[in-house]
């Protein structure tokens, strides 16, 4: 992964001035481009200068401009935010009518319990596989159907991931607090992690960073340890839907756990099985009972 260098900003007075020029010249705001697509700059410094606009530095700071009306703004201490495209809607609307309980009784009926159990397996492997582990699926759902003690990390990976989701499973019901979600971190490192200790625990330190496995560049650097305990009951609060006067869709507001957990990075190791996790936590909670 490469960190794409940022364009220049332009002064705010430049910067008007581009919005109005374009404006009153007949360009409305966008939000995606022509093809419906939700650019980001790395992928937008490679298209060809559209028409009107003098550089595609240009074009970026009016596309960026012009998303701010449509942001919404998150409880995190960054300026988090959002948007929604219509294709973004789109899909939503689509789990809403294909993944929520009246589909059960029409699709799955008594074989529910046993199509759950095969696909929690399944997801358990998957899981781990994005991880590094490498077993067969054979093997890992033998090992998962009888319950049988993991012969390596690989298979302890699968192990650990597949008692997470039934933890979740059985306590979905349940607000998720900071508690829960160490206890939900040691389950995913039991015997994964270098040092015992770090199993359920937030990290103690700042000696942590995301880097690039290829280069060694650092590609994030996660807040301070000590800000963690209140950055986590804040996560919680919001997982939980617990907002004054706002309302985040249930499956986007997965998705946002999602990634504030992965950026607040609080475990020495673990985190990005953690966060998917703490994804399933919310689904599960909010009755999209099909994604297990």
């Amino acid at each position: 992964m490469k960190i794409v260098a940022p364009p220049r900003l332009p002064a705010t007075e430049e910067l008007l001035k581009l919005v109005v020029e374009k404006v009153q010249s007949g360009m409305m705001p966008a939000t995606v481009d022509e093809k419906r697509r939700y650019l980001h700059w790395d992928k937008i410094r490679h298209l060809k200068t559209p028409d009107k606009f003098d550089s595609i530095e240009q074009y970026w700071h009016f596309l960026k401009f012009s998303r701010r009306g449509q942001q919404k703004l998150l409880p995190f201490t960054e300026e988090f935010s959002y948007i929604l495209t219509d294709d973004i809607q789109k899909n939503i609307h689509e789990i809403d009518t294909q993944m929520r309980g009246s589909i059960e009784a029409e699709n799955i009926g008594k074989d529910k319990k046993k199509y759950i159990i095969r696909s929690l397996m399944d997801e358990a492997i998957s899981s781990s596989q994005l991880e590094g582990a490498a077993t067969t699926r054979k093997v890992a759902r033998d090992m998962l159907r009888h319950n049988k003690e993991p012969e390596d990390y690989s298979q302890r990976m699968i192990y650990n991931n597949y008692q997470a989701i039934n933890f979740i499973d059985k306590y979905k019901h349940d607000d998720l607090t900071p508690e829960l979600i160490l206890e939900l971190h040691k389950i995913v490192t039991d015997n994964t992690i270098d040092n015992p200790d770090d199993e359920g625990r937030f990290r103690r330190d700042d000696d942590i960073n995301v880097v690039d496995n290829l280069t060694g560049n650092v590609l994030h650097s996660p807040p301070e340890h000590q800000s963690l305990p209140d950055r986590m009951k804040v996560l919680c609060d919001f997982a939980n839907g617990n907002m004054l006067n706002s309302f985040v869709h249930p499956i986007i507001r997965a998705i946002i756990v999602h990634f504030a957990l992965a950026y607040d990075h609080p475990f020495v190791d673990g985190n990005g099985r953690t966060a998917r996790a703490l994804f399933y936590w919310v689904a599960l909670k909010n009755n999209y009972w099909l994604f297990q």
